[in-house]
């Protein structure tokens, strides 16, 4: 049965920014408001990763009715009227910024002396889909790990060859011949293959190696290993910074990450 593993997200680490002025700028500003326009504003954009962003806003205003929200490439976010402080919550990667729906009506309209719309503060923190995303990255590294983990020990042995189970044998050829369609020139890779396949196929062969070949097989994947190991600290790296309190299986599953890191690297 597929295991589904939940992530529950509490207690972010935040990066907040703070502002503090009326972005409602009026060319007739006396005893009414008219001529209005919304100052450009930019909530954030171009993030490396998708965030959520909670905005605490203040939208207080009397005249005739005009919308105004933070719009993103998922949409258009309304901001309402009100005389106490608000908050809307967006979600975006690429960019987020005030806007006004028909920018030219709200120019032709009168409002109150009074009105402003302020931005007094901005959250972020990463999104559901980007917390997925890290989970899903964790999970990738560590069986991609395990996989070169026990390839890299089988290459320790590769002398041994002859001594090895199918079992064993058919996992090394998937993981050779994998190396092989990188390398079509390297004549050693494929020898050793279709030796492999004739024992495997039940045609008695001595599978022949050279120690050329073996230390050239033990320097691939210890190379591979110490990528992934590499891709992986910063990973955790990240989650550590946003101080992500996650599901407990995934708590599991990254420090498993942790353990087979430092193990690999003792092993090398």
């Amino acid at each position: 049965m597929k295991k589904i593993i939940l992530i529950f997200v509490i207690n972010f680490f935040t990066i907040s920014n703070v502002f503090s002025k009326n972005l409602l700028v009026c060319e007739y500003d006396e005893l009414y408001k008219t001529g209005c326009h919304i100052e450009e504003f930019i909530i954030g954009e171009n993030l490396k990763y998708q965030m959520d962003f909670s905005t605490n806003y203040k939208f207080d205003c009397e005249g005739h009715d005009f919308q105004v929200g933070i719009s993103t490439e998922f949409g258009f976010y309304p901001m309402q009227r009100s005389t106490k402080i608000q908050k809307i919550l967006s979600t975006f990667q690429a960019r987020a910024a005030l806007k006004v729906l028909n920018p030219d009506k709200l120019y032709a309209k009168i409002l109150n002396k009074n009105c402003e719309l302020t931005i007094l503060q901005s959250e972020q923190t990463p999104s559901l889909q980007t917390i997925t995303m890290w989970n899903d990255d964790a999970k990738n590294m560590i069986k991609t790990l395990r996989t070169f983990s026990e390839s890299f020990q089988l290459a320790k042995n590769l002398l041994e060859i002859n001594n090895w189970d199918k079992n064993k044998l058919s996992l090394f050829y998937d993981q050779i011949k994998k190396i092989s369609n990188l390398y079509p020139q390297n004549l050693q890779l494929k020898l050793l293959l279709s030796s492999i396949e004739s024992v495997l196929q039940n045609r008695p062969e001595l599978i022949q190696v050279d120690q050329a070949t073996k230390e050239n097989l033990i320097n691939y994947y210890k190379n591979k290993i110490l990528e992934i190991i590499n891709e992986a600290n910063k990973l955790i790296e990240i989650v550590d910074y946003w101080k992500i309190k996650l599901d407990a299986d995934l708590k599991i599953i990254i420090d498993e990450l942790k353990l087979k890191i430092n193990n690999s690297l003792e092993k090398l």
